[in-house]
């Protein structure tokens, strides 16, 4: 959906966000496919008697690029084609770079954001994780339209003694559908 009023977003049904355990089951498909590219790589790479010092450096551009550019794509990673999910922004349009590379960053950048997020989602009725909040995305399902408009308005959040202000769609009405 494209949306050129920037003050307003869209807002999904709830059963178009994606919740915890069909995330993890991405995170999971996610993380074999990057698993079984690696050791492809792997065996090419050592096939052709490449330094070893620069496969890792190799490998951690190959996953950037799988989880940002790929992800955000209309096609997706081979967990967002199996389960039919797409991450969108605030107006439901298909992410710019710099979200995906903010959601990529708060991933990697410490072991317990997974965990973090994973519980975080649970709380929320548009499942997303925190990273999701900074980064301004959803993980929705593939076939899911909107169901009306909303106003983006910056919400103030404390984290773990952080406080962050981030964008949030409201209902332009307070009735719930």
């Amino acid at each position: 959906m494209v949306n050129n009023n920037s003050n307003s977003g869209v807002i999904y049904s709830d059963n178009a966000y994606v919740g915890l355990w069909v995330r993890i089951l991405a995170i999971l498909i996610d993380s074999f496919s990057l698993l079984i590219i690696g050791l492809a790589i792997y065996i090419i790479w050592t096939l052709f008697q490449l330094p070893e010092k620069y496969f890792l450096i190799f490998v951690i551009i190959l996953s950037f690029i799988y989880l940002t550019v790929v992800k955000s794509s209309k096609t997706g990673t081979f967990a967002y084609i199996l389960l039919k999910l797409k991450v969108v922004d605030l107006n439901g349009n298909q992410p710019s770079l710099f979200k995906m590379i903010t959601r990529f960053a708060l991933l990697v950048t410490g072991p317990l954001n997974i965990i973090i997020d994973m519980i975080w989602l649970t709380s929320e009725q548009t499942k997303q994780t925190l990273r999701d909040k900074i980064a301004g995305t959803y993980v929705i399902k593939q076939d899911s339209l909107p169901i009306e408009l909303g106003i983006i308005k910056y919400k103030h959040l404390d984290v773990m003694g952080y406080a962050l202000s981030i964008k949030e769609v409201q209902r332009l009405n307070n009735n719930p559908t």
